[in-house]
């Protein structure tokens, strides 16, 4: 880290865990906030446990995922259940300016670690909890993750095809929604808190957060009396509008052809009688048009046909697999994925910062930390621990 970093200075505690919160945090980080996480071998990050691991080889230190979201961040072992950790959790709301947690609703103050206590220990802590669906609520105690979070706000309904059930987005969606919401609320509650010196508490439901982005939907249902239905790869606004097999096993092609656009890629598929054509008149000649441009991206690389409408000014793309990524000239060139120093492994692949900050460009200076590898540099660095009483604590079995 530099002296030149934005959040330089910025103190973080992070009880989360998974995608959501930790991604969020580790974004923090990025930009030099000094970031501790609390897990414990009883209960370690989930992440810790999900393909793919490096070589293969399935060590809780070993997960691509896990480095990917909490790279550059400090590991601290610690056990929340038992009653020699209380201490030590004050301590660290002490030093801290954020405390994050993404337990079930309750958790934290069954642990005895809700914010009111918190708040006690530290008046300046700004806390975010992070849940499926919000800590109050007659269905706030239901836990889950992303994959739920997405099928209530109606993500599945929304995808797939007409006739056939509703397929959803892949993944667990909303936890790559709620990062930049995460990150939001809490930039907004520092700026707050410089104005008056206190802290707060941030109830953030990921299921709200991806209703956020459902919103035109919502509101044409709630104004019009309008459901929009599953319909593939069509777009309200533009025709033709999908993926088109290219050359090659299981190669595909993107197209979002605009109105302006579709003069030119008219011309460039022989459909000249209907280049004047609007939208209504090219989606009812839909099997002629998709039935062209399947004939002329059948027969060339993915890429290339990419390139040739670009060119017109059609957008377009091909779709990429893994592999694509890994190898497009486009994300190579802004470093997207990098090697970073990682001690289990030596050396890790990671995504490096989504954003280029011109005057503070981020900072990755190392993976994801292994299981309580900073122990002994948070507790006698960061907390003034002396070696007796870290002693005392690793005897009590209180770092494990």
């Amino acid at each position: 880290m530099t002296d030149s970093l934005p959040l330089q200075g910025l103190k973080v505690v992070e009880f989360s865990w998974v995608i959501a919160t930790p991604s969020a945090v580790r974004i923090l980080c990025d930009y030099g906030a000094d970031v501790v996480k609390v897990e414990t071998a009883s209960r370690p990050d989930t992440m810790r446990t999900v393909n793919p691991f490096v070589n293969e080889d399935p060590h809780p230190d070993n997960s691509v995922g896990y480095g990917v979201y909490n790279a550059g961040k400090r590991s601290l072992s610690l056990d929340l259940s038992k009653p020699d950790a209380k201490d030590v959790v004050y301590d660290l709301i002490r030093w801290a300016d954020i405390a994050t947690e993404s337990f079930a609703p309750g958790t934290m103050n069954r642990l005895g670690f809700g914010y009111e206590v918190l708040s006690e220990v530290n008046p300046g802590l700004i806390m975010l909890s992070s849940s499926l669906l919000g800590q109050s609520g007659p269905h706030s105690k239901l836990a889950g993750y992303g994959y739920m979070a997405a099928a209530i706000a109606g993500y599945y309904e929304l995808t797939g095809w007409d006739d056939r059930p509703p397929a959803g987005p892949y993944g667990p969606y909303t936890d790559f929604l709620a990062p930049r919401i995460v990150v939001s609320s809490l930039m907004a509650a520092l700026e707050k808190r410089r104005e008056t010196g206190l802290g707060e508490h941030i109830d953030l439901s990921q299921t709200e957060c991806a209703l956020h982005y459902l919103a035109p939907a919502i509101l044409d249902q709630n104004v019009n009396g309008r459901t929009i239905q599953r319909a593939g790869n069509d777009d309200p606004n533009m025709f033709p509008h999908g993926v088109f097999p290219a050359q090659g096993d299981d190669s595909w092609l993107s197209i979002a052809c605009s109105d302006d656009s579709w003069p030119r890629l008219a011309h460039l598929l022989k459909l000249d009688d209907l280049a004047n054509a609007d939208q209504m008149i090219r989606r009812e000649r839909r099997a002629k048009i998709d039935g062209q441009i399947n004939a002329w991206s059948s027969v060339r690389d993915s890429t290339a046909a990419a390139e040739e409408l670009q060119a017109l000014g059609v957008a377009a793309y091909p779709v990429h697999d893994a592999a694509g990524t890994n190898s497009d000239p486009q994300l190579a060139h802004r470093q997207h994925q990098v090697q970073v120093p990682q001690s289990h492994a030596g050396q890790m692949w990671t995504h490096s910062c989504r954003t280029k900050m011109s005057r503070t460009p981020a900072v990755l200076d190392r993976g994801g930390p292994c299981l309580g590898e900073d122990n002994f540099e948070v507790l006698s660095e960061l907390l003034g621990y002396s070696l007796d009483q870290i002693a005392d604590l690793a005897a009590a079995e209180v770092l494990e």
